[in-house]
């Protein structure tokens, strides 16, 4: 006997319900939008080289996300990623404590930003790096945190970035050459007791309030020319091994370079200091440093007392 027509229209529109019901929101990617879950980002992920451009991507990031083990560990993504022209909604989060146990994240390969949006925080605390990684012409909005991070790739590049809030590189260990050209921080800057292998560039950078340096060392050149430092500038009780400038560079505020180090040449040539500068028992080995064309507001606010060069001779002006 042959079902009443109306009873097995039913039957169809409740097996449709059911069917879309089984379709979840975070596993769900329109195309056509634009739009991709970071469900779905996550998924590429462990699949192989993403190069993903011209999206929005919706949700926190948790590139941690993997099964919990009984103590800290390092969890690795082999592939390169490339995102280009992207917004990330959520936050980018590479790092997690989990009760007494932390999950870090380790890059195996090459890592890319470019004309990237930043809405939610990023957190990188001591992740690992192993191939080249560029971050360029990208919009921070929120937080950034590296700190601790280890760059052990070629390159490491913040070129012309954004940071509109708290930046934190601190303990960073770099064997990386590293490029911050044209980069702007407009809020607390934080670089503090980091180790850097090879060439430090800061060419053309803007700082609009603080920034720490302190305790850093420099193996190779470490070089901020036409740099502008809005707020005070923190050097104290840094190493320089390497070529050491500050060519044409602007410190509206205090700069200290107290109980520094200056293996190299260390010259500071055309800046302009319209506040203090504070060398308070720093030594220069290779030379006197040279101060030519540099346009200082008020010399009794240039303080070097107790530094020496070539270690018996005071530090003069």
């Amino acid at each position: 006997m042959n079902r009443h027509p109306l009873i097995q229209f039913c039957i169809l529109v409740i097996f449709l319900v059911g069917c879309k019901a089984q379709k979840t929101p975070q596993d769900y990617t329109d195309l056509n939008k634009g739009e991709l879950s970071a469900a779905f980002v996550l998924q590429k992920l462990e699949e192989g080289h993403v190069n993903i451009q011209n999206k929005i991507i919706k949700g926190d990031l948790q590139l941690y996300v993997g099964n919990k083990q009984s103590q800290s560990y390092s969890k690795k993504v082999k592939y390169s990623i490339l995102f280009k022209n992207c917004v990330f909604e959520g936050s980018i989060i590479a790092f997690s404590t989990q009760g007494e146990n932390n999950v870090y994240l380790e890059f195996d390969n090459d890592i890319t930003f470019i004309d990237c949006q930043f809405i939610g925080s990023v957190q990188a605390k001591e992740s690992t790096w192993n191939g080249r990684v560029l971050f360029k012409k990208c919009l921070f909005k929120n937080t950034a945190s590296f700190e601790g991070a280890s760059f052990r790739g070629k390159q490491l590049g913040f070129i012309e970035c954004h940071f509109a809030k708290e930046a934190r590189f601190q303990r960073l260990v770099c064997a990386s050459y590293v490029n911050l050209m044209s980069t702007e921080f407009l809020e607390v800057c934080s670089f503090a007791k980091s180790n850097f292998q090879d060439v430090f560039l800061a060419g053309a950078v803007k700082f609009y309030r603080y920034a720490d340096f302190s305790g850093c060392v420099s193996e190779n050149s470490f070089i901020f020319n036409y740099s502008e430092f809005l707020g005070q500038a923190v050097f104290t009780d840094s190493h320089f091994r390497g070529q050491t400038e500050f060519f044409k560079t602007l410190f509206k505020k205090p700069v200290f370079l107290d109980n520094c180090l200056f293996v190299g040449s260390t010259k500071f040539l055309g800046g302009q200091y319209q506040d203090s500068l504070v060398l308070r028992s720093s030594r220069f080995v290779w030379a006197q440093p040279d101060f030519e064309s540099a346009q200082i507001s008020d010399k009794s606010k240039f303080t070097s007392i107790g530094s020496k060069v070539l270690e018996s001779k005071s530090l003069s002006f």
